[in-house]
């Protein structure tokens, strides 16, 4: 019996800091876990969308002032997007991730065809979870703390 403890209590002398370490290491995965934002990284096709809306609202004022129809969405062409940093954040107590790179326009308009290749774009994109939608976030401008956002379409 005492050669049957003695073997106990050396097997649980090498188990136990073994399983203490996979109960730390579980422990430290959980809160991580739950303190990470619970967001799914926004795909190719919302940043190509949020950058085609950047654009349509830039190019509206400018086609204005030169006497030109304001392009409609089918006339901008966004490719080659490179997300060069994607950082997540918190806006308005609501998951959100700030991107920034570049991306080529190809705008159509008046007959013409303007190409612009290595745009920089700097947007801000908010996740709606119950709504289960994105939604374009910019600063406002009248207060810098407060943000103003629409769904994209």
């Amino acid at each position: 019996m005492s050669r049957l403890l003695a073997i106990s209590r050396q097997w649980l002398s090498l188990v136990q800091p073994r399983l203490l370490r996979w109960v730390v290491f579980g422990l430290c995965l959980c809160v991580l876990t739950a303190c990470s934002p619970s967001t799914h990284l926004p795909s190719q096709d919302l940043i190509e969308r949020a950058i085609g809306l950047q654009v349509e609202r830039t190019q509206t004022p400018l086609s204005q002032q030169l006497k030109l129809p304001a392009p409609t969405r089918s006339q901008i062409q966004i490719r080659q997007i490179e997300v060069e940093s994607q950082t997540p954040l918190t806006i308005e107590q609501r998951p959100a991730y700030h991107l920034q790179g570049t991306y080529n326009l190809t705008l159509k308009q008046s007959g013409h065809t303007l190409h612009q290749p290595h745009n920089p774009f700097d947007i801000y994109l908010q996740q709606r979870p119950e709504e289960k939608t994105w939604h374009f976030a910019e600063p406002n401008p009248e207060n810098r703390d407060r943000w103003l956002t629409r769904a994209l379409p």
